[in-house]
């Protein structure tokens, strides 16, 4: 018996499926004070090296990656990419166009077709807009939606002590590879890879990564990218911010690969470590943020 059932005075549960409880307009409102959020995510590399172990996540990185996490995928691998696509064209959108009043359905699509093919590089909604035949506003609200419904996050731009930062920059990553991957059709090993998307793809996989596990600790941590304008750009992956404490992040698939932000980022940032990751390193990596909650 559930032991919610035993208590003097069970409390009502309801569970959602994907985002739809936070679409459905008034719900939210009605339950101020009495709703507690916890965000569902695909399964994150700490669950499966509790389930399996981190060897195995370390020896099978690569498929993770391409493949994503989504548990249908994850424990059915060998009919992973038949899975993703057909989730994609029958369920990926059902939130978004059940619950939000979209009209240019196949323009949604082409908009996710090409945040899919620009994972890692910084975005603009005007030009965003002119690929897709979408005005500027709506792109934005477009994106949005796709946040809420669990589709894209957006990383946006930090800025704060140097003239020449991007301000109001963002890049727009997937929350699974795996979709992004099907989205785009292309399922090719990360060795195949390498002269295409393969660090792209290795930098949407961390970042969401991150997400999962700032999300599962509720510990506040924001995340950005940051880069510099100008004839010689600097730029850094990621940066996670709390509390006027930051740690940055650079991904590289090469051992020997090193993070370049230039002088002004570490006389600016003087207190800030910058650790350069690359797949083989994320065990080690999250051993060592366990060790230090």
């Amino acid at each position: 018996m559930d032991a919610n059932e035993r208590l003097a005075k069970p409390r009502k549960i309801y569970v959602t499926g994907s985002s739809s409880l936070d679409l459905a307009k008034g719900v939210k409102e009605s339950a101020v004070g009495r709703l507690v959020k916890h965000e569902m995510w695909p399964l994150s590399i700490s669950e499966i090296a509790a389930f399996r172990s981190w060897g195995e996540v370390r020896q099978t990185i690569d498929r993770l990656i391409v493949y994503g996490t989504y548990p249908n995928a994850f424990v059915d691998p060998e009919n992973a990419g038949r899975t993703l696509r057909e989730y994609c064209e029958g369920l990926l959108y059902k939130d978004m166009f059940e619950l939000s009043d979209i009209r240019l359905r196949n323009k949604v699509e082409t908009l996710v077709r090409v945040l899919a093919y620009n994972i890692g590089s910084e975005v603009n909604y005007d030009n965003l807009s002119r690929e897709t035949g979408l005005n500027k506003t709506t792109v934005a609200d477009y994106v949005t939606l796709l946040e809420r419904c669990n589709i894209v996050r957006v990383c946006p731009s930090y800025a704060k002590n140097l003239a020449n930062e991007i301000k109001k920059g963002k890049k727009i990553y997937f929350v699974d590879t795996g979709i992004r991957n099907a989205i785009i059709n292309d399922f090719s090993p990360m060795s195949a890879r390498r002269d295409r998307d393969a660090g792209a793809l290795w930098e949407n996989f961390f970042f969401i990564e991150r997400l999962k596990l700032h999300s599962l600790r509720q510990d506040s941590i924001s995340m950005y990218f940051w880069r510099t304008s100008g004839n010689k750009t600097h730029e850094l992956d990621f940066v996670e911010v709390k509390d006027g404490k930051m740690r940055a992040f650079e991904c590289k698939l090469s051992k020997t690969a090193k993070a370049n932000p230039g002088d002004a980022f570490k006389k600016a940032y003087t207190d800030c470590p910058i650790d350069v990751v690359t797949p083989a390193d994320l065990m080690k990596l999250w051993l060592q943020d366990e060790n230090a909650i």
